[in-house]
């Protein structure tokens, strides 16, 4: 969109919705019948006395900056009490309360949406106190804006003044409160307000969150059609296909993460995007809502004193700044969740950002202050989160989603069946054209707990077998056939039978255990879901299960719990065969003596079968008999003690100085403890020669005399390791016997 920036900048700045940045009024004053907890009610106008009273009720009000709270007079100097202490005893005030939102959502032209107004703090200002200009944060989930209710009291000074961009509003509560009314202002959270200094009496506010409920009603305004045709034409004549990036659009306001959806955009924000969005679907693009984030890291400015020891004990430094920027970057991860799918992660050149403004030029909605760091300097870092439409040719699309990960590319697909028509065949079709087996990671924790069902999902949607026998769609089933859902195979089984033949075989062979895993799973529940399809279809993978398990990757598998479900999906499958052969080669495959070891035997198959899963048949029967004779080899000799202490030299090509050192005292027959009293670098030596090996050997270190004696002590591990494992092989052995063979 290089040649339409300007174009469509000053469109949209033409689009105000009606919508203003804060909402001002006044009531009549009423008794409020306001009480605190543990006090009582306050009597307004406030006066001396009572302020002194409250002083034990309220306490010194602070502020947040970054992620931290801090109480700082020099920049906010007020008394404040929870909302959660407060009740009205007047009936009245709830309805004035809704009347007063009423106003405030037709003023912000949010008069579609459920507002609600939390009460958040009672504040007092006495003279002298004020709160130096900041920004609201966003306290409560919904929070788009502060409510401030001026309270009947006597004073002169403390006017709140509110900025927005270069619009500023001042409401001065005290003449409202002259006139016997009770004043009020609403405002945006990212609008910068400050509260001026009271020069005296005392300055008493109601201060509520504005909480707007996501009820996902779409904005409704008629009066930007004009815009809408003017952007329509200028996108049509863009030259955006050209770009295997979007174009992102700015917005006006900032926004935190949490709190961002199409139903939370701010004043002029909501029509702008409705406009950008009627736009696009009128001239064949996407359009996304996002935010687009500038982040910054650099040298930390700030007064304090440059002393290490005095700076580590304050908790923050109020007026820092960003001096010097050391590292900088502009780009896209969080999307609103409303809507199409997203594109994922951006890392986003200026050149494609659509704006009126200067980024960066106003506050950061996020700052943090990083401490000294060893020999480094303190650092600062902002993040602007600006409200953001990105855009881009339908036409492009396949060319964007080329470039984004497998997640995303799944995302779509499941998108495009959701509104399944033809306009999505071709992307359809494309995506799945583009997907490269090599790029899904399986066992990458990144994408190893997605769900790649929506590709054979879309495939059965395609319905078109030759498009699914292309040489790139198989490579990708095989690749993926663990990550899709069953109930998916079944269903791609009935569309594509003789492909899904090949698919089952190719995984069958692969020589990989999570991959067979998925396969016998399938099989045993096509077995429930389908008895027509398991007979005419999955049997005769049964027949090759020997084939499709003969592998050492079984044995060599680090996930034993994997291998042992296997294990348990073959018996279940087994009831199926029953002829002798085929039962004697799928024991094999379970049973090899070249890889089988106490462990796996253990560990898998005894274990499967002293569990409840397994049914007694001819395959379980001659696995638990393989089972016994291997335990009676492991069980015929009892392990015996050591007769002396004599032990074995190691026989190792490391530390053979410490071994000649040690070999007469580990040849003895009566020596059990060697003291080696020797410099502490040659004790560590030993110690490290004794951990390199598997020997009865312990050592501990005698910290008397000088040098110290490493002190090394023979012991009988062995022979109790042994003694234990022969020990478990016997109580297996018994537990197979009561189960098979009584």
């Amino acid at each position: 969109m290089v040649n339409t920036k300007k174009q469509i900048t000053s469109i949209l700045n033409t689009i105000e919705g009606g919508a203003a940045f804060y909402s001002s009024g006044s009531i009549a004053q009423i008794p409020l019948g306001l009480h605190v907890e543990d006090y009582g009610e306050i009597p307004l106008p406030l006066q001396e006395f009572t302020y002194n009273e409250l002083l034990n009720y309220s306490k010194q009000a602070p502020f947040g900056k970054g992620n931290q709270t801090i109480t700082d007079t020099s920049i906010r100097n007020t008394r404040e009490i929870d909302g959660s202490k407060l009740s009205f005893k007047n009936p009245i005030w709830e309805s004035i309360l809704q009347r007063i939102i009423a106003s405030v959502k037709k003023d912000l032209t949010i008069e579609n949406k459920s507002v609600h107004a939390s009460l958040y703090k009672l504040l007092i200002y006495k003279e002298g106190d004020f709160f130096l200009p900041h920004k609201d944060s966003e306290k409560e989930k919904g929070m788009f804006g502060s409510l401030v209710i001026g309270l009947p009291a006597k004073h002169t000074g403390g006017e709140l003044e509110v900025k927005f961009n270069d619009q500023t509003k001042t409401i001065n509560f005290s003449e409202s409160i002259d006139n016997y009314k009770m004043p009020y202002i609403a405002f945006y959270t990212d609008c910068e307000h400050e509260v001026k200094k009271v020069t005296s009496g005392y300055r008493v506010c109601l201060v509520y969150n504005l909480i707007q409920t996501d009820d996902r009603l779409s904005i409704k305004s008629p009066s930007f059609s004009k815009q809408v045709n003017e952007l329509v034409n200028v996108l049509k004549k863009s030259d955006s296909n050209v770009s295997n990036e979007p174009s992102i659009i700015l917005l006006n306001h900032q926004y935190t993460p949490a709190n961002f959806s199409f139903s939370f955009l701010k004043r002029n924000d909501k029509p702008q995007a409705e406009a950008l969005f009627q736009a696009a679907e009128q001239s064949g693009y996407y359009a996304s809502l996002c935010l687009l984030t500038c982040y910054q890291m650099g040298e930390l400015l700030a007064d304090y004193d440059y002393d290490y020891y005095s700076y580590r004990n304050q908790t923050s430094q109020e007026d820092g700044e960003m001096g010097e920027v050391y590292e900088e970057d502009i780009e896209i991860k969080h999307w609103a969740e409303d809507g199409i799918p997203s594109l994922g992660y951006f890392s986003i050149n200026p050149n494609d950002i659509i704006t009126g403004t200067i980024l960066k030029d106003n506050e950061p909605i996020e700052k943090h202050e990083e401490g000294f760091t060893g020999n480094a300097g303190m650092t600062m870092e902002y993040w602007y989160h600006y409200g953001a439409v990105a855009i881009w040719s339908k036409e492009n699309h396949a060319k964007i989603l080329n470039n984004r990960s497998v997640d995303v590319k799944l995302q779509w697909l499941s998108y495009y069946l959701s509104i399944w028509n033809e306009k999505v065949v071709n992307d359809t079709k494309k995506i799945l054209k583009e997907f490269n087996a090599t790029d899904f990671s399986i066992n990458h924790c990144t994408y190893g707990s997605l769900d790649y069902s929506p590709i054979t999902r879309s495939l059965i949607k395609l319905d078109d077998v030759s498009f699914a026998s292309q040489v790139y769609i198989m490579p990708l089933l095989t690749k993926v056939f663990q990550a899709i859902a069953i109930e998916s195979w079944i269903s791609f089984m009935e569309k594509y039978p003789s492909l899904f033949n090949k698919i089952l075989s190719t995984v069958g062979t692969s020589k990989k255990v999570k991959s067979v895993h998925h396969l016998s799973l399938f099989l045993k529940d096509l077995s429930k879901e389908s008895i027509h399809l398991f007979h005419e279809k999955g049997i005769m993978h049964i027949y090759q299960l020997p084939t499709y398990t003969n592998f050492e990757g079984i044995y060599r598998s680090v996930n034993r719990k994997e291998v042992k479900e296997l294990l348990g999906f073959v018996i279940y499958l087994s009831t199926y065969n029953k002829e002798e052969a085929w039962i004697n080669n799928l024991l094999n495959s379970f049973t090899d003596s070249n890889h089988t070891n106490r462990s796996y035997v253990n560990t898998v198959l005894i274990d499967i079968l002293l569990s409840k899963a397994p049914i007694t048949n001819t395959f379980t029967n001659a696995l638990s008999e393989f089972c016994l004779n291997d335990l009676e080899k492991r069980t015929a000799v009892k392990p015996e003690p050591p007769i002396n202490w004599t032990r074995k030299v190691p026989n190792s090509t490391h530390y053979k100085r410490q071994w000649v050192i040690l070999k007469d005292f580990i040849k003895s027959p009566t020596q059990n403890v060697f003291d080696y009293a020797i410099r502490q670098s040659e004790r560590t030596e030993m110690e490290n020669a004794i951990r390199n090996v598997v020997i009865d050997l312990k050592c501990e270190t005698i910290r008397k005399g000088s040098p110290h004696t490493l002190r090394i002590t023979k012991t009988q591990k062995a022979y109790e390791k042994k003694l234990k494992e022969w020990n478990e092989d016997m109580r297996f052995k018994q537990q197979l016997k009561t189960k098979f063979f009584s």
